[in-house]
């Protein structure tokens, strides 16, 4: 019964179309509780709120070891050459708008190609929106970079200036569009390209090329969209 509650905290909604039972009637149809306060109803922020050194929601995310609470943000530092990288167990569906901030990040040296990376991605990985804080040869830049039906449009970037900011990826029918703010500045368009029509997860990730690298997200939100 255990593994199908965890089966059933993924695709709860699917299983309830599926069933043609209202998720309100899954639990005495499945004879377990579901957990709760999922699938969560946009607008929905995850705070990354909690003890130093625990792990977030495990509700919502698929866990990391380098990625834990600190400060009440989700915090990283990430050994030369390694990741840590979470992502959800719900996923996104239709039209969508999803944000998250970033603070105090440290990516080591320009050319490093060190990063912190926002991504949305449908189940196969064919289908992604890639966006990227990074340190690379041109400098300190937003890059995007988007594939569709397995093949990638090639790397947008734009320069930044600032160790904190949002970045944002909104789609609208099969249009995704990445939007960044460097520091406290203005939502900004890098770029927008075609991206389907999958159900999308989410994926936050810190990475190292070369040496340690650091910082935190918070305030992941799900502006609008069904999630389930």
């Amino acid at each position: 019964m255990a593994d199908i509650s965890k089966f059933m905290s993924k695709d709860v909604g699917d299983l309830g179309k599926l069933l043609g039972i209202d998720k309100s009637n899954l639990t005495s149809f499945l004879g377990f509780d579901m957990p709760s306060g999922y699938p969560p109803v946009a607008p929905w922020t995850d705070t990354f709120t909690g003890a130093n050194g625990s792990d977030p929601d495990s509700t919502y995310w698929n866990l990391n070891q380098y990625l834990k609470i600190q400060s009440n943000q989700l915090h990283g530092s990430i050994p030369a050459t390694n990741q840590g990288s979470i992502s959800s167990k719900f996923k996104l569906s239709g039209n969508f708008d999803v944000f998250v901030s970033f603070n105090d990040l440290v990516l080591g040296g320009i050319n490093s190609g060190n990063n912190l990376r926002f991504v949305v991605m449908n189940n196969d990985y064919s289908d992604v929106v890639m966006f990227d804080v990074r340190n690379q040869y041109t400098g300190q830049v937003f890059l995007t970079n988007i594939k569709y039906n397995g093949s990638y449009y090639g790397e947008v970037h734009t320069s930044r200036s600032n160790t904190y900011g949002g970045l944002r990826i909104i789609r609208v029918g099969t249009t995704a569009t990445s939007k960044y703010k460097d520091g406290n500045g203005d939502w900004t368009t890098l770029t927008s390209r075609v991206v389907g029509s999958d159900d999308m997860r989410i994926r936050l990730g810190i990475y190292s090329a070369s040496g340690t690298v650091s910082g935190d997200f918070d305030d992941f939100t799900v502006q609008s969209g069904a999630i389930s």
